[in-house]
């Protein structure tokens, strides 16, 4: 795949983020304000790598913004 349809398919949104993983409200609420000043994008492939069941999973951790 080349690297601009990789990027342009990369999720960059919490309602995008929110098809792969579970955000509680006010985890969605937090991103957003993170996002505003930390813009996101997780590529299908790191998504990939994360399991979305663990809020731990160290893949998670750095592709997803927190405080």
């Amino acid at each position: 795949m080349a690297w601009e349809k990789e990027l342009e398919e990369s999720i960059s949104t919490i309602a995008q983020l929110g098809d792969y993983i579970e955000l509680r409200p006010e985890m969605e609420q937090q991103l957003q304000e993170i996002i505003a000043i930390h813009p996101m994008r997780i590529t299908q492939y790191y998504m990939s790598l994360i399991d979305k069941y663990d809020p731990n999973d160290p893949i998670r951790k750095m592709a997803v913004p927190s405080e």
